[in-house]
């Protein structure tokens, strides 16, 4: 038996090992589906891996599945079409805004008062955001 190089055919013995591997057989149970020591079959399985360019018996039954020689036509997964993603735009009414900006140009101008800590909670609230509670959703 020569040493089995990349690209090589697989033998009908190997194939029908690897429908058994495909099937989820550990090699224990294909030796005993095909009469065979379960040394015999780690050495076939090597070889397919070798044939096949395989890592592993998943990627050897997927190789296989991929040139069609376990019978199975290639599987191509569509691209998923690209989500847009789009930040949600909070809900403010007009009255409430303006609030919030009259009290924004009162501090800035350096004018703070009671009044405009009320001015300040009253659109906070409206907002449905109540001081010293965070919005939901934020971190």
């Amino acid at each position: 038996m020569s040493a089995p190089a990349f690209g090589d055919p697989l033998s009908a013995h190997e194939l029908r090992m690897l429908a058994l591997v495909a099937e989820g057989l550990l090699n224990a149970s294909v030796a005993r589906e095909m009469n065979l020591a379960e040394d015999t079959v780690k050495t076939h399985m090597r070889r397919v891996f070798v044939k096949l360019g395989a890592c592993d018996r998943a990627n050897a039954v997927w190789l296989a599945c991929q040139s069609g020689q376990l019978g199975v036509a290639p599987v191509s997964k569509p691209e998923p079409e690209p989500v847009p993603v789009v930040a949600p735009r909070p809900v403010v009414a007009p009255s409430v805004l303006a609030e919030l900006v009259a009290v924004a140009e009162a501090v800035a101008a350096g004018r703070p008062s009671a009044s405009l800590c009320g001015q300040a909670t009253r659109a906070l609230t409206a907002m449905g955001r109540a001081p010293g509670r965070r919005m939901a959703g934020a971190r």
